[in-house]
């Protein structure tokens, strides 16, 4: 009996020596938080993507960045982490990080990023089921949804269309009373803050602002806020 009971005892040793090497070997979040889960969508540096029930090479990026950029992944337990690789994917609306060559999705849910694009720290932030960057983070907000879709369009001495992805980038102003509102032009940005709408038209003639260009947007609402 007690011969059956140290075999049962050096079972769970190893056992337990087996899991702390496999928790010690998984990777680490900042806060010693665990979860990563690997991601499969690339195959040779080629985009492959799942059209129609075919998984076929797709021309063009469905990042929003060109390169890898080091950053910061704020989770909704209020936890955080820092990363020396990270991308965003416009079409998947995934952050996705990389660790030795291996691309990898955080198993926690997301609620802030920080893509650390040179100089510029920029913000995006969870909104219901999209990742906004946040171009203006006062009493009223000014968002931007990077969009991609995947175009098939025609290809000429082939009977096979060539898929190419697409962008667009889609401008929201959300206000303190939990407003939503997309932006399309210059007309619906200034409709976006009528409540002071004459004195907020005579500072966009007076400071010859281009409500096009998102440097004068945030102009704008910095001064709406200010009101």
């Amino acid at each position: 009996m007690k011969k059956i009971k140290y075999i049962a005892l050096a079972i769970i040793g190893i056992a337990s020596i087996e899991i702390a090497n496999a928790q010690g070997n998984a990777p680490m979040l900042g806060g010693g938080v665990q979860g990563y889960v690997p991601r499969i969508s690339f195959d040779g540096g080629k985009t492959i993507r799942n059209i129609g029930g075919v998984q076929r090479e797709v021309e063009g990026s469905p990042f929003i960045n060109e390169k890898w950029t080091k950053g910061i992944v704020y989770f909704v337990n209020g936890q955080s982490g820092e990363a020396e690789k990270l991308n965003y994917d416009a079409i998947d609306k995934v952050l996705v990080t990389q660790r030795d060559g291996q691309e990898m999705l955080y198993s926690q849910p997301i609620k802030e990023f920080i893509l650390k694009d040179g100089t510029k720290d920029r913000k995006f932030r969870k909104v219901n089921d999209n990742f906004y960057e946040v171009l203006y983070d006062g009493n009223t907000k000014l968002l931007k949804l990077h969009t991609k879709a995947i175009i098939e369009t025609a290809s000429y001495g082939s009977a096979q269309p060539i898929n190419k992805i697409g962008d667009e980038a889609i401008f929201y102003v959300a206000g303190p009373n939990n407003t939503f509102e997309q932006v399309k032009n210059d007309k619906a940005l200034l409709a976006a803050v009528s409540a002071k709408q004459e004195a907020v038209k005579k500072y966009v003639k007076d400071s010859s602002l281009n409500l096009k260009k998102e440097s004068d947007m945030v102009k704008l609402l910095t001064y709406f806020d200010s009101l």
